[in-house]
C-alpha cells in the first residue's frame, strides 16, 4: 500500500507491480530512479499473478482503487490511508505462493497414482479433442502425485493448476486423487 501511496494516480499496476517485486521492464529501465524507492523490491520473489491477487483483494477490500480510463491507474484511498497510517486495521487474505515443483516431488511422487492421473488425462484429452500436454504437463502430474492435494485450495497451490484449469478440472481431478 505504501508504494500505492508513492505513486498514487501516477502509475500503473503492471508498473506498480514491477516496482514491488524488483522486477525489470521497460517502464522500470527507463526510470532507474525507481530502485531509489522505499517500496522497490519489497515482495522479492512474488509471481506477477500473487500481485494481482493481492491487488484484486486490496480493491475488493475498498484499501486501493482505480482511474477509469483505456489505462486505468492504482489509487490509494480513504480507507486505504487511514489503514496505512495505522488508525484503522483491514484484514486481506491471499493463497499462498504455490511452492515450485522441487526434484523432491518426482521422488515422492506415487507411481500408481501418477499413471492413473495420465490415463485420466488421456481420456479428457481424447474428449476435448486436444493433445494431453494441453490438459496438463508430465510435471504437474508428477506434482499432483507426490503432493495429493485433497482441496480445490490445495489443488491451487499446485504448479500448473492456474484458476482457469482449477475451475475446469478440479473436482474430476479430486476424485482420481481421492
Amino acid at each position: 500500500m505504501a508504494g500505492a501511496s508513492r505513486f498514487s494516480g501516477r502509475i500503473g499496476l503492471v508498473n506498480l507491480a514491477a516496482i514491488l517485486n524488483g522486477r525489470g521492464n521497460r517502464w522500470t529501465r527507463e526510470h532507474e530512479w525507481v530502485a531509489e524507492v522505499p517500496a522497490y523490491n519489497t515482495l522479492p520473489g512474488w509471481s506477477e499473478e500473487r500481485v494481482r491477487r493481492l491487488f484484486s483483494e486490496l480493491l475488493d477490500s475498498g484499501l486501493v482503487g482505480q482511474t477509469p480510463g483505456q489505462y486505468p491507474m492504482v489509487t490509494l484511498t480513504e480507507l486505504g490511508k487511514e489503514v496505512l497510517a495505522g488508525r484503522r486495521n483491514v484484514e486481506v487474505t491471499l493463497p499462498p505462493e504455490p511452492v515450485p515443483m522441487l526434484v523432491a516431488d518426482a521422488a515422492a511422487a506415487d507411481p500408481d497414482l501418477f499413471e492413473r492421473l495420465r490415463r485420466w488425462r488421456a481420456e479428457v484429452a481424447r474428449r476435448d479433442g486436444v493433445p494431453a500436454y494441453v490438459i496438463f504437463h508430465d510435471r504437474t502430474l508428477t506434482a499432483l502425485a507426490a503432493r495429493r492435494p485433497v482441496t480445490l485450495a490445495d489443488l491451487e497451490t499446485v504448479p500448473g493448476v492456474g484458476p482457469a484449469k482449477l475451475a475446469r478440472y478440479g473436482p474430476d481431478l479430486l476424485q482420481v486423487l481421492g
